[in-house]
């Protein structure tokens, strides 16, 4: 029920919420005793995939069940147990229930039984007091008025006693029928062997809530003649047609006609005109913020069919197509409604095709209940057969934006991702790939032909495309640039705030390559200091070596490679903060992802090629640095080479290419990213790895 709670005084109604999934076409709502008996089977109320009723409960132990059916037939049932105590009388007696009270505030009155006297008893959190015994009830009200906002208001009372609570007047959010009104004309003519008869009157019906009654007032006239073997017309008789008459409401329902029908046989006619038809309802609801709704009137009969997709569309509500809902001629027509304030439905309000046929004609529009399903985005679904594992994956709720910010890690923001190691074939290519966006529309009997929904992208890279921007499912075609990819789904409903959807392809750090290449000139530099300074014994020393190459990270590339119009992802290129301080991103070089660390393997080779160590000193002192796995020790090798001379640039692009087979798994899922670095900082000036990047600090030695 409305406050997951289970025990109620005497009062007989409960007011029942759940939820059920969007393609369930009927729930209905009964109470169960302990003896198998039944009540109140009812259908529930529907707001989107949220349900609302009302049970009547046995006195004592209630199952309330809810049972579901969708279109195929299958059912799923659900139930709770709820106890009505009829040892206690707790209830509510003034305000009414939808009083329209002028004020802002009330005092509130009700009644209670004598085991309840020693209560604690609340209202809205306003205590009561209590008056003298009639009958056997006690009559309280609360001790000061209870503050009312503008529009609806709930009231709810508590009651505890001996350890327990007891409950009364939860709130209730449905569709209320206020009233409903018609005037029909009608006409009729039959015939058989030996009497014709022709009626003409009017019917005039009025209900006004919450009756369980409603007037119907006939005015008019009959003749009815009898046919003789001459068939000349005698002993005709006129009787005047005029009765008011109360008429009970089948099953609690209302109907309202609109429009007309003509009905016409080889021995009857019979017209039938609706005129002045005036349903008024009101929608209650928490908030009295204006929803977008599938607005659903029971049943809609078109001539004698009951309506299919086709002829539903044909029938205009507010300029408004119908849409059939699937069953009993139910039909859906979108519609702006503002809650808690009193609708209005009218002939006027709706345009209706021709509609003849061989034996009926016209159209009869009867409304037993008014409900809707708001209409809106539920979530969008983002996926593709190359997606990888998202930290913080999809769906994305509807209406909201979902923006991405890089910088958050290691929780970040929800996205959909695409590795480059999934795409990229041997040669560096990206396979063509697409991604599905997928708005999941409630309720689902809308569909995209209904809507005017538009699919845009936000930001992004100028890469891929979508296939077509009017449907509900979409595809992005093609992307082959890493970045983050953000788009919108617009329903196309006025003042319906947009969904959001993104796709991230990781981008690695920066293009280094630049920095690199003058790094080897600093790296000459740092050469000749040494190779003057130290004999070639002192070159060899590991003290050395450790002092110029591995204290304090003098040997390493320090922070993450970054361009502020081409971020890398912080949370799949994480950098250590503390005690590898600033190690462990991965950057770009040469168009390929690199780990930076491999990037400081090759300039500690070239450097120590360049002072002359040795053959077996250097192949000792490649722990120098990051501990030497297979592609560290290409990139060793590699600085080693330019050092004798080998081309730069054609050694480090068959380089990077080589070592990214060896990569480890956070090294290959990320994108190329080709903006050159613009973080860079010198290395006395290093002191923010999530922010900079630097050179290794031996190459900024003034006295090595």
């Amino acid at each position: 029920n409305f406050f997951d709670r289970t025990t109620y005084a005497d009062s007989k109604d409960l007011y029942v919420r759940g939820h059920a999934d969007a393609d369930a076409e009927w729930v209905w709502l009964y109470a169960e005793n302990g003896e198998g008996a039944t009540n109140s089977k009812t259908t529930m109320g529907r707001l989107g995939t949220q349900l609302l009723g009302r049970v009547e409960l046995f006195p004592g132990s209630n199952w309330v069940c809810v049972a579901a059916q969708d279109a195929a037939g299958n059912l799923s049932t659900s139930r709770y147990a709820v106890i009505r105590d009829t040892n206690y009388v707790f209830k509510i007696t003034y305000p009414a229930p939808y009083a329209e009270m002028n004020g802002t505030n009330i005092v509130v009155k009700g009644e209670i039984s004598d085991n309840l006297t020693g209560a604690v008893i609340a209202v809205n959190g306003v205590g009561i007091q209590i008056g003298t015994p009639t009958n056997g009830a006690w009559a309280f009200q609360t001790t000061q008025a209870v503050g009312m906002a503008v529009g609806l208001n709930h009231i709810e009372g508590v009651a505890n006693v001996n350890g327990r609570s007891l409950y009364v007047d939860p709130p209730f959010t449905e569709y209320q029928m206020l009233s409903f009104n018609y005037k029909l004309d009608y006409k009729t003519y039959s015939e058989s062997s030996n009497y014709r008869i022709w009626q003409s009157a009017r019917n005039s019906v009025d209900w006004m809530g919450p009756s369980a009654t409603y007037s119907q007032r006939s005015v008019g006239q009959s003749k009815t003649c009898m046919m003789m073997t001459n068939y000349n017309l005698s002993g005709c008789y006129d009787l005047p047609i005029d009765s008011l008459v109360n008429v009970t409401l089948s099953s609690q329902l209302t109907w309202a006609h609109f429009g007309f029908t003509e009905n016409e046989t080889a021995s009857s006619r019979t017209t039938k005109q609706y005129r002045d038809t005036e349903v008024r309802f009101v929608k209650h609801a928490e908030s009295d913020e204006e929803q977008w709704v599938l607005l659903k009137f029971d049943p809609l009969l078109m001539g004698n069919e009951i309506l299919n997709s086709a002829s539903a569309a044909q029938v205009f509500f507010r300029g408004s197509p119908g849409i059939s809902i699937g069953y009993n001629g139910t039909v859906g027509f979108v519609a702006k409604i503002k809650p808690n304030v009193e609708q209005r439905v009218t002939e006027a309000d709706f345009q209706w095709p021709s509609h003849p046929s061989l034996q009926w004609k016209g159209h009869l529009l009867s409304i037993a209940r008014v409900s809707n399903s708001v209409i809106k985005v539920d979530t969008i679904d983002v996926t593709s057969p190359e997606s990888g594992a998202s930290v913080n994956p999809p769906p994305f709720e509807g209406h909201k934006p979902w923006p991405f910010d890089v910088a958050h890690s290691p929780s970040p923001d929800k996205h959909m991702v695409v590795f480059y190691k999934d795409v990229a074939d041997s040669s560096f290519n990206v396979d063509g790939f697409d991604v599905t966006l997928k708005a999941n529309v409630l309720p689902t009997s809308i569909t995209a032909d209904q809507l005017s929904e538009v699919w845009s992208k936000i930001s992004g890279p100028a890469s891929g495309n979508l296939n077509r921007t009017d449907a509900f499912e979409v595809k992005y075609q093609n992307p082959k640039v890493g970045g983050v990819y953000r788009f919108d789904f617009d329903l196309g409903l006025s003042g319906c705030a947009k969904s959001e959807a993104n796709i991230v392809l990781p981008l690695a750090g920066a293009e280094v390559d630049s920095i690199v290449s003058a790094d080897i000139g600093r790296a000459n530099t740092f050469a000749t200091a040494v190779l003057a300074s130290y004999s070639w014994f002192q070159r060899q020393r590991p003290a050395n070596g450790r002092r110029w190459f591995v204290d304090n990270g003098a040997g390493d590339y320090l922070g993450r490679p970054d361009n502020a119009s081409t971020p890398t992802v912080w949370g799949y290129n994480q950098v250590n903060t503390s005690s590898s301080f600033g190690m462990g991103a991965v950057g770009t070089w040469k168009g390929k992802p690199v780990r930076v660390a491999k990037i400081s393997n090759f300039m500690v080779g070239y450097a120590a090629r360049k002072i002359g160590v040795n053959s077996v000193s250097a192949w000792i002192s490649q722990v120098i640095g990051t501990w030497n796995d297979s592609a560290a020790s290409k990139s060793w090798n590699a600085g080693w080479d330019i050092a004798d001379g080998a081309s730069y640039d054609t050694t480090v692009t068959a380089l990077v290419a080589d070592i990214w087979d060896d990569a480890d798994d956070k090294n290959q899922k990320l994108w190329p990213n080709i903006s050159a670095t613009d973080n860079y900082v010198v290395p006395n000036s290093f002191y923010d790895p999530d922010h900079q990047f630097t050179s290794p600090g031996f190459l900024y030695m003034t006295s090595p």
